[in-house]
């Protein structure tokens, strides 16, 4: 048996769980007990850090956007926002799209998911203003 993983090593292991699962089994299917056998740990180590499947979801789908799409820096701000589009473009027909439709369509049924992506996304200060 290996060495406990802690810390931001073990939320690593976790979000990459959770986005495993998203992509093969989409919102509906991930459920906190395959995610924490996929990344070798407990459930409570997950509700630890998020307190339920809905903030996983997001905090996985984070996660990849962090990894999948960093912000292009061309030196112009046209060039940026080509590039972000392309960059979005890219991604929407690529596994990390997947996840992405899988929670929006999760969310048409699942109130709390919508305002927990709302709240992430910065939708919501947005309609306030």
């Amino acid at each position: 048996m290996g060495t406990r993983r802690r810390g931001e090593e073990l939320e690593r292991a976790i979000l990459h769980a959770a986005a495993e699962e998203l992509r093969e089994s989409g919102y509906p299917g991930m459920t906190m007990d395959r995610v924490a056998a996929r990344a070798g740990t407990n459930k409570n180590a997950i509700y630890r850090r998020w307190p339920h499947r809905a903030a996983l979801g997001i905090a996985a789908y984070r996660h990849l956007s962090d990894t999948v799409m960093p912000n292009p820096d061309t030196g112009t701000l046209r060039g940026d926002a080509l590039e972000m589009l392309r960059q979005a473009n890219e991604t929407w027909s690529s596994p990390h799209g997947a996840v992405l439709r899988a929670l929006l369509a999760a969310a048409a049924d699942d109130p709390a998911l919508l305002a927990l992506m709302r709240e992430r996304s910065g939708a919501d200060t947005m309609d306030r203003a």
